[in-house]
């Protein structure tokens, strides 16, 4: 798609053309048989684009409440931050906001609730998707064509999103992004910034920003790293977990207790949680102790709910070995196991085959280095 695709699917009779597509509900399976459907009443440019954006909006319904209404390009919706995570990110904005990089708006539509947004970014297409995207929320703000750092805006704080995506290949350093970060940091110095980053980023490299680093997962999936530098950091470093927006911070000090024996329960702490370094924050909590130095796996005798980690009672624990194990899960007429592992170079599909198990039961089987060397520990499912 390009802009004029997208003007021409904003006419009237585009929006009669993507209303048909929209029935049709395409999928990458009836995608030709839709478009040559499609194809008999409009020209085959626009067939198309009313097909790619009907399939594009029922995948977006995952991220956005109002996809149906909204527009994007493959990458684009790959790139864009779901909704609920985009939402919990924008409750520390206010005043004047310049966002760098705004993409197809989806960072856009939950700050533009909060606060008053100019939105940055060198595409012309998703910059006229995203003012499109944003006025299907009901809300509205700037949109402007061209680099921030030369265009410089007024505002007050500062989010950037920068392009992960350079010379073909996914970056990421902050400093091999689009703009980087340190340039970002000093055309603005002195105002509040805010950075999404992939969550894998170095974080050496963020030692020398003095901020908050804010590790987020939405339904135990992790998903971004917010770097906050200024007025809105709030603590060294956070774990934060949604939907519940429960939130855990620390400064990374707190070191887990020496690894001992298996207890009662089995914990898996939230990836939000361990990214963020705060493994010990969290065992000491719940009263709790690793398996091993090298895995982020707990264990106590007992369990305090809590958003940050789930938990399985432990039905029984051994020293791995393919023949014994086989033993104890049929004996207990386990015939499906959910494996989780961590450190225990298997692979999973492979294991299965090979237990060959044939109860009704269902457990979870976490391997996991213990007492130096791989260990099972079959727990509830």
């Amino acid at each position: 798609m390009d802009r004029t695709s997208l003007a021409t699917l904003l006419t009237s009779n585009g929006q009669t053309i993507l209303a048909e597509a929209m029935a049709l509900a395409p999928d990458e399976t009836t995608f030709l048989a839709c478009f040559t459907k499609l194809e008999k009443r409009a020209s085959r440019e626009l067939a198309r684009t009313a097909v790619e954006t009907a399939m594009l909006r029922r995948r977006a319904t995952v991220k956005f409440s109002q996809a149906l209404s909204m527009y994007f390009t493959r990458e684009a919706l790959e790139q864009a931050t779901s909704e609920p995570v985009a939402r919990h990110r924008a409750r520390r904005f206010h005043g004047r906001v310049l966002e760098i990089g705004c993409g197809i708006g989806g960072d856009t539509l939950a700050l533009a609730g909060v606060a008053s947004v100019t939105a940055v970014d060198l595409d012309g297409l998703r910059l006229d998707m995203a003012r499109t995207n944003v006025a299907a929320y009901g809300t509205t703000a700037e949109f402007v064509e061209g680099d921030a750092l030369t265009l410089a805006p007024a505002c007050d704080a500062v989010f950037v999103d920068p392009d992960r995506r350079v010379g073909g290949r996914r970056q990421l350093s902050v400093e091999a992004c689009e703009p980087t970060l340190s340039a970002v940091r000093q055309h603005f110095a002195g105002r509040p910034l805010a950075a999404k980053l992939a969550p894998g980023v170095p974080i050496h490299e963020l030692r020398t920003y003095d901020g908050e680093l804010e590790f987020v997962s939405l339904d135990g999936e992790l998903k971004e790293c917010v770097l906050w530098i200024g007025s809105w950091a709030t603590a060294r470093v956070r774990a934060t977990v949604l939907p519940t927006g429960e939130t855990l911070a620390g400064d990374c000090s707190t070191e887990p207790p020496p690894p001992d024996a298996v207890g009662a329960w089995l914990i898996d702490p939230d990836p939000a949680v361990i990214r963020a370094g705060l493994v010990g924050d969290l065992a000491a909590r719940l009263h709790a102790w690793p398996l091993d130095a090298s895995v982020a796996y707990l264990t106590a005798d007992a369990w305090e709910p809590t958003p940050f980690a789930r938990a399985w009672p432990v039905r029984d624990a051994m020293p791995l070995h393919l023949n014994t194990l086989r033993d104890h899960l049929r004996t207990a007429g386990v015939g499906r196991v959910n494996v989780l592992r961590r450190g225990v170079p298997l692979d999973p599909d492979d294991l299965i085959r090979r237990l060959k198990l044939k109860g009704h039961g269902v457990a979870n089987l976490v391997l996991t280095p213990h007492e130096g060397r791989p260990w099972a520990i079959i727990c509830e499912a």
